[in-house]
């Protein structure tokens, strides 16, 4: 129940958000959805109200409603870039309208350069979405410069270096700083060793990165695998 006077009702409004965002990180989103709609009923319209509004619903596949709340969020602040990328995400997976979703991540992109994790996700949408080599390569070299600690970011561009690029040699590069930021990561060492056994012809040291990986996750253990780095 929302009391009277100036003070009780900042102190209601401070609550209410806390209590929403609380339901939003235990995933509880319908509920946290009531208590944002008990704030919207207040009066407040804000960009931030809109979004998690949007991410409420997003959340609970009532995805035309999601989409209508980003666009609120973005209509009222366009500078606020959060919305951006989760009206791309949901444009891209659910309606599949890659079109829209490139937009969104790029405007994103353009308020948001720092953002390496979002330069990465944006990478990987152009090589997978449009195979759009040339513009991956340059979102994973941003996302490295932005944080040239973000293991993932090195690990896709070193399978795009490897796979797409034929560069083994930076291909390489990619997969030893990886591999030093985060040494039990499965899936590096798996594509490290056939890297090193496809175009390094190092057979040996590709087979010890193969088992690495079947160490740290068994279910990349396969008879195709196996044949193919020499384990019996």
């Amino acid at each position: 129940e929302l009391r009277t006077g100036k003070f009780h009702a900042k102190t209601d409004h401070i609550i209410l958000w806390a209590k929403a965002l609380k339901l939003m990180r235990s995933k509880e989103y319908k509920k946290a959805l009531r208590v944002f709609k008990i704030i919207e009923s207040t009066g407040e319209k804000s960009e931030m109200l809109y979004y998690y509004e949007g991410l409420s619903y997003h959340s609970l596949n009532a995805n035309d409603q999601a989409g209508k709340y980003y666009l609120n969020a973005i209509m009222l602040n366009p500078n606020y870039y959060q919305p951006y990328y989760s009206y791309a995400k949901l444009q891209n997976d659910v309606y599949a309208n890659t079109h829209d979703a490139k937009k969104y991540y790029k405007d994103a992109l353009a308020k948001d350069s720092l953002n390496a994790i979002q330069h990465n996700n944006y990478a990987m949408f152009l090589e997978k979405t449009f195979e759009d080599i040339k513009g991956a390569t340059k979102e994973y070299e941003l996302a490295i410069k932005a944080n040239p600690n973000l293991e993932a970011a090195h690990v896709n561009y070193a399978i795009l270096l490897f796979q797409k690029i034929v560069d083994p040699i930076n291909s390489e590069r990619h997969f030893k700083w990886a591999l030093t930021l985060k040494p039990n990561d499965a899936i590096a060492h798996l594509n490290y060793g056939f890297l090193l056994s496809n175009k390094l012809k190092k057979k040996e040291e590709a087979k010890q990165h193969y088992l690495k990986a079947i160490e740290i996750d068994p279910k990349l253990k396969t008879k195709e695998n196996n044949k193919f780095f020499g384990v019996k």
